[in-house]
């Protein structure tokens, strides 16, 4: 079955005295409520977003965030593995300078190299990007004021990998997503998924009630055995960084259609930072084909 839009229903938290006091000592706390969801958070800002299967630790910001105290996001991965053993792990992003040439509409871009010269900032690229016109979705969050609080980039068929007849049709309207047919290859029975957010420095009116891009960080918690498998932290060579890494089933979008596909396939999710912007890749691939794919990165 293929999945509907998941909206945030969460409320904005009130700051204690206590808080405002940490505050001063530019420490981050949270109030959390535990949920499922069916897509990554921010679906509900486009008609058709990243489907991944993932339990996840909604966090509200506290007034730190607000007044641009500090100058770094943390987004912490709680992971409860099947034997009860659990850590924590945390990657830091950082706020950056967007350029004032950036868009600050919703359109659909054709590559992440058009992209980066258009923000002013590199983002990573894949040599086997399936890059075609209008393929890479373009979500500005713009407060009240016109400030650029940051941008999000969603492609949902960003590597093809060894898919076979691969056919894909596009569209410069920003409400239609790109649909896709293909027949399975060895490594890859779908398409990878990406999905990159970009948080400016510029923090003016950022709209925390919806969550918008977790401005401040984000924690997520990751058991085992509640629809979750295999989470692993791998290393990821050509980058030098670690990614977390766990698998779900999932049908994927909406968009996909493979000739002979199961009703759901095996999926991996890897998630990280890198030069303090916030990557998620998905696909119906093993952990070890997603890794050869990151080292593709650069």
């Amino acid at each position: 079955m293929k999945m509907d839009t998941y909206k945030s229903m969460c409320e904005k938290m009130k700051t204690s005295e206590e808080m405002d006091g940490r505050i001063q000592e530019n420490v981050m706390n949270y109030s959390a409520r535990k949920g499922k969801i069916n897509y990554i958070y921010y679906a509900y800002r486009i008609a058709a977003a990243v489907a991944v299967l993932m339990i996840m630790l909604q966090v509200q910001p506290v007034r730190a965030a607000i007044n641009n105290v500090i100058s770094h996001f943390t987004n912490q991965f709680e992971i409860v593995w099947k034997d009860k053993e659990s850590t924590v792990v945390e990657m830091q992003g950082d706020y950056l300078e967007i350029s004032p040439k950036a868009k600050k509409k919703e359109c659909k871009m054709d590559s992440l190299s058009q992209i980066s010269k258009q923000i002013g900032i590199n983002l990573l690229e894949s040599a086997e990007a399936y890059e075609i016109k209008n393929c890479i979705s373009y979500y500005p969050y713009v407060s009240d004021s016109g400030a650029l609080n940051g941008i999000m980039l969603i492609d949902h068929c960003y590597a093809m990998g060894d898919l076979k007849n691969v056919k894909m049709k596009t569209s410069a309207d920003i409400s239609r997503g790109s649909s896709v047919s293909y027949e399975k290859g060895e490594k890859y029975s779908s398409p990878i998924i990406m999905q990159i957010t970009i948080r400016s420095n510029q923090s003016d009116q950022v709209d925390y009630d919806n969550h918008e891009l977790e401005y401040a960080g984000a924690n997520w918690n990751l058991t085992e055995g509640d629809g979750i498998s295999d989470i692993n932290i791998r290393e990821v060579e050509g980058l030098g960084i670690n990614a977390v890494m766990f698998t779900v089933e999932s049908s994927g979008p909406i968009e996909w259609y493979s000739e002979g596909i199961e009703e759901n396939e095996t999926f991996t999710t890897a998630m990280f930072i890198y030069e303090g912007i916030e990557y998620i890749y998905n696909g119906a691939v093993s952990q070890d084909t997603m890794v050869e794919f990151l080292n593709t990165l650069k």
